[in-house]
């Protein structure tokens, strides 16, 4: 749900400027109302972001905005778990 929210507003793009970001803060609103991670885009994963938003829209595919975002989360969460497995 989260993730397509985030794909959607950022799709209509209703601001000339700070879709992305509202799109993910609005993403990770709805995250910690279930009590999730929070999710980020890694900043050197940017353009594959961006390609990831426009071949899903041009393809009109949004299981390919997905698997990108679940991806990111997948890396999130394994780095995540690496650092808490240091401080044990």
């Amino acid at each position: 749900m989260a993730f397509k929210l985030h794909y959607d507003f950022v799709s209509i793009h209703p601001f000339g400027d700070g879709n992305g970001r509202t799109s993910r803060l609005l993403m990770n609103f709805i995250q910690s109302g279930f009590n999730l991670p929070l999710s980020i885009v890694f900043k050197q994963d940017r353009m594959k972001y961006i390609n990831a938003l426009e071949n899903a829209r041009n393809g009109e595919d949004i299981t390919l905005f997905y698997k990108f975002m679940y991806d990111q989360y997948a890396k999130f969460l394994k780095k995540e778990i690496a650092i808490l497995r240091e401080k044990e």
